[in-house]
């Protein structure tokens, strides 16, 4: 031990300048990595006639810097860039640029993506501003009224996606709230999936939302109809459509529960359709409510061209209701129709342009079971039901 304490002053300092030229070493350090976060691509000279219809995915890159550099990036040292001053109506195969603009970080990955896009011409649009309420307010309380203004908000894209858009949203945080409170929030718009939708953008800036909390939370569960909006190609039409979960459960007030039989979802596009349609969609939540549980539902969609069967969900709805008697629940939320008819009519036909009137009369307090008839079913003329699924319905009563 006593040579390890001879000179330990000058041993000391020698130890401490090795540990710092290893530090110094370390930090430059060449380190190749990806990127973590993706670079969002920017559009530019697009004509101010023409608009984007479809996304471009963000892109990812490759990067050689020191250690101590990589410690400072951050997502705007970089730059994707498309040049669509060429671009015509229809599909165009562009080329995105990636840029550094950190002189000690390389990028090692392409520096230019082949993609293609596709234009189509500009639009613009009036819309609803419709209210995204996050988080739950207080036990026992719930939001009673949302009113905001301006209520309305002027979007610009292509023509196609300005045709299946109808409403922009702003997001209010109601978390733990008991007591009414105003905010201001920035309208945007949304994909079926529920992200930002970056090819539409609104016009409108910030706008005033005053949010009124009450007690009396409920829950109620009901069905999911789909929104489709255009029609399959010639020659095809809808055989069947699955929704899962074909129901979901909101919580409100009392008021604006009693008038919710069913919920839609975002408008799903079946334009030009000709084959099996699978994706996630979002719902869209009447005013004033929240949803339990994921607001995605995931739509599958088949298509037929021979078969002159479709099946379409409904939601039921209840007839001759004893007035001294009340739906406690009912099972199951969704009844599946099998209806016939022409390839034309099968086609055009939609949820919500079925009746589906459940007879209660004569049942009593308690479980009951009520078999489906065609005579239950209001239907466009030119169509039959040929099949329930299931052949009937499980209905819980309880006196007033």
């Amino acid at each position: 031990m006593k040579w390890l304490l001879n000179n330990w002053e000058a041993k000391s300092v020698s130890f401490g300048l090795a540990v710092v030229a290893w530090l110094y070493i370390f930090s430059f350090q060449v380190v190749v990595a990806e990127f973590e976060l993706p670079i969002p691509v920017e559009f530019v000279n697009l004509s101010p006639t023409m608009a984007l219809e479809n996304p471009v995915d963000d892109v990812y890159i490759k990067v050689a810097a020191s250690r101590s550099v990589w410690l400072g990036l951050s997502i705007d040292d970089f730059s994707a860039t498309a040049d669509l001053k060429s671009v015509a109506l229809g599909e165009n195969p562009i080329t995105i640029e990636l840029v550094s603009r950190v002189p000690k970080a390389q990028i090692i990955s392409q520096r230019e993506i082949e993609a293609l896009v596709s234009v189509g011409r500009s639009a613009t649009k009036e819309v609803e501003i419709e209210s995204r309420l996050i988080g739950f307010a207080k036990e026992g309380f719930v939001v009673k009224d949302v009113q905001v203004v301006p209520d309305k908000a002027i979007i610009r894209g292509s023509q196609k996606l300005i045709n299946i858009t109808d409403f922009v949203q702003i997001d209010i945080d109601v978390s733990g709230r008991s007591q009414d409170f105003r905010t201001s929030a920035k309208p945007y718009a949304v994909k079926s999936d529920g992200t930002l939708n970056r090819n539409l953008r609104v016009v409108s800036d910030f706008v005033e939302a005053n949010i009124k909390i009450d007690t009396g939370r409920l829950t109620k569960t009901v069905g999911v109809v789909p929104n489709l909006v255009g029609q399959p190609k010639a020659g095809f039409w809808i055989s069947s459509i699955e929704l899962d979960p074909p129901t979901i459960t909101l919580i409100g007030s009392d008021k604006t529960l009693a008038e919710i039989e069913s919920v839609l979802t975002a408008p799903i596009n079946i334009d030009g359709l000709e084959g099996n349609l699978q994706e996630a969609t979002v719902l869209k939540l009447p005013r004033l409510t929240q949803q339990l549980g994921d607001n995605l539902v995931k739509v599958n969609i088949r298509l037929a061209t021979s078969e002159l069967l479709r099946t379409v969900p409904v939601t039921p709805n209840f007839a001759n209701l004893n007035s001294r008697l009340e739906v406690l629940s009912f099972s199951p939320q969704i009844v599946n129709l099998v209806l016939s008819g022409t390839p034309e009519i099968l086609n055009r036909v939609t949820s919500r342009d079925i009746r589906l009137n459940v007879n209660l009369d004569g049942l009593i307090s308690g479980k009951n079971r009520v078999q489906l008839t065609p005579e239950m079913v209001q239907l466009p003329n030119g169509l039959k039901v040929e099949n329930f699924e299931p052949e009937g319905v499980e209905i819980e009563l309880r006196k007033i």
